[in-house]
Parts: C-alpha cells; sequence; structure tokens
C-alpha cells in the first residue's frame, strides 16, 4: 500500500479527495515510473550498473554509476554487489561444467534466486565467461577493494577506472 501511495505522489498532484486534479494531465504508468517511485529502485540501479558492466555495456555501466554515486551510494556496496554476482555466475559455472548439472538446475540452486526479468541475462553471462575469466574477474575486484582501502586513492576514482576495462 505504501509504494502504491508513493507511486501515485510520484506521479502528481491529487485534490483532498485522492482523485487526480482536472487540470493534471493523465498519463500511463511506465515500468520506469514504478522503478523511479519505489523504495529499493537503489537495488535495482546497482543490478543495473553489474549486468551493463558484465555486458560490456560502458555507456550504460558509467551511467548507473553516476547516477549511484550521486545517490551516495557507498563504494563496498557497488563492490561487493560486483562481486556477489560473479561469485554466483562461478558457482553456476563449476556446477555445470565439473559437475555436468543441467544450467536451469543449477540456477535453481541459487539464493537468493535470480530475479524472474534478470534470468535470460543471468544465463547470458554463465554461458559467456569461461571459469578462468570469472576467476580473473573476481581477483580484479578483489584488487579493486584492496585499493579502496589501502592507497589514499579515492575510492570514485579507481572504481571508474575499474568500470571501463570490459568484464571479459
Amino acid at each position: 500500500r505504501m509504494e502504491i501511495e508513493k507511486l501515485i505522489l510520484y506521479m502528481g498532484p491529487v485534490t483532498e479527495t485522492g482523485i487526480a486534479a482536472a487540470n493534471v494531465q493523465q498519463r500511463s504508468v511506465s515500468l520506469q515510473d514504478v522503478k523511479n517511485s519505489c523504495g529499493d529502485a537503489g537495488t535495482q540501479s546497482i543490478d543495473d550498473l553489474v549486468y551493463a558492466y558484465m555486458d560490456n555495456k560502458v555507456q550504460q555501466t558509467l551511467h548507473s554509476y553516476s547516477r549511484l554515486a550521486a545517490e551516495e551510494t557507498p563504494p563496498m556496496v557497488l563492490i561487493r554487489s560486483l562481486q556477489n554476482h560473479v561469485l554466483r555466475l562461478h558457482g553456476v559455472k563449476t556446477l555445470v561444467e565439473l559437475h555436468q548439472q543441467p544450467l536451469d538446475l543449477a540456477m535453481k540452486g541459487l539464493q537468493p534466486p535470480v530475479f524472474f526479468k534478470q534470468a535470460d541475462q543471468f544465463t547470458a553471462h554463465v554461458r559467456k565467461f569461461s571459469l578462468g575469466q570469472l576467476r580473473d574477474l573476481l581477483f580484479r575486484i578483489n584488487d579493486l577493494e584492496a585499493k579502496t582501502k589501502q592507497s589514499g586513492m579515492p575510492a570514485d576514482t579507481l572504481i571508474s577506472q575499474f568500470l571501463l576495462k570490459p568484464a571479459a
């Protein structure tokens, strides 16, 4: 209920009765409107960053990162989100390649499960990356985390540099 109230507020002014004012042009509610008004929009933005990076979509990655930075999302949240995604990919890839488990069964074992709207992208990532590439990417992410804690260089700079290098 609270999310619907936020959406109504986001969409525009209403009268005291809760009915849209006559001078407000009626419009459809888009998926983006819902995402923007929801309390967990930050989580979606982080997912946007992670999936854009793994898809080597540099422009989209930097746009998502800029938005998250403007929202003052802590750098460690971004690093850990990338790290967790790659770990999940590595786990599924290991089950598929080394234990001959079917991909859909390996994905069903993930906790939390892959969000249904991202399942196709996640599957594409499993197929796209080798175990060696995922391991190398994990080393790079761990190195990024260490540098943000030890180098004295601004975390924003380090993350930006990292995001400019392709995942594979």
